[in-house]
């Protein structure tokens, strides 16, 4: 059996620490894409051909800019955490799940989540999963309650005093929980918990995991989110979300780029 805890933290955003510590269990950075659009050009100097090739895909511009900033971001902190220079930094990504890692050094766990003009990256010493999600005013989640939850899970999210905070607030549990696996979206999600507590699933279900914590929290008033991963969760009350620079200045000096 596979043992899951879902729980709820705070979260504070804070400047982002010039160093970064290898032991530490869990670091977040938080990115605004939009506030690094004067930095395109430069940031786009980072990726190589074929993420440059994957950018143009992107139909709309917004979503190509978007990729383009987190993708370096991404590398940067890459770089400083390995100490590795930037051109030997290649993300690679795990089958059709789209999980990513580090080719050069895959003991490096990290995962990354984007949603609306917000984007968070995660790392740890073990394997991760991050999921967040903008808390659409105009969704009717309603129609989607008994396809993505349980019957537990959608009375929960009825007798909530805020059903929509309850409804994201569940999937990004489940999402964090697939990423942090690698299984991807599959028959299984009914059946994946993301009700506060302590659970014992089927280990056929979340394969190669023996015990999971999952961690919400908010970013803001409009985002929530949801990180998996396997480590203790007695110390863990709050989580410092480090904001990175968007001045180029203060980006340059931050990444020694």
């Amino acid at each position: 059996m596979t043992k899951v805890f879902c729980g709820t933290v705070r979260s504070t955003i804070v400047a982002a620490s010039t160093s970064i510590d290898n032991a530490s269990d869990l670091i977040f950075y938080a990115i605004k894409p939009s506030l690094f659009y004067p930095m395109l050009s430069n940031l786009k100097s980072f990726l190589d051909a074929e993420e440059l090739h994957r950018a143009e895909r992107f139909h709309f511009e917004k979503d190509r800019n978007r990729f383009i900033i987190c993708r370096a971001v991404l590398k940067c902190l890459l770089s400083k955490r390995t100490k590795s220079k930037l051109s030997s930094i290649k993300v690679e990504e795990i089958d059709a799940n789209k999980k990513p890692y580090l080719q050069l050094d895959d003991t490096v766990h990290f995962n990354l989540s984007h949603t609306d003009d917000l984007a968070i990256i995660a790392f740890a010493n073990t394997d991760i999963g991050i999921d967040l999600e903008f808390l659409k005013k105009d969704y009717n989640f309603e129609e989607v309650l008994s396809h993505v939850y349980s019957k537990k899970e959608v009375d929960t999210i009825l007798r909530s005093k805020n059903q929509r905070y309850a409804f994201y607030q569940f999937w990004t549990r489940k999402e964090a929980i697939v990423k942090a696996t690698g299984e991807g979206i599959n028959e299984y999600l009914l059946e994946i918990p993301a009700m506060d507590g302590h659970h014992s699933i089927g280990s056929h279900i979340l394969k190669g995991v023996d015990n999971l914590i999952v961690l919400s929290f908010d970013l803001d008033d409009n985002h929530v989110a949801s990180v998996a991963v396997s480590i203790s969760p007695e110390n863990i009350n709050e989580l410092n979300i480090q904001e990175i620079p968007h001045d180029i200045e203060e980006f340059n000096s931050f990444f020694n780029v």
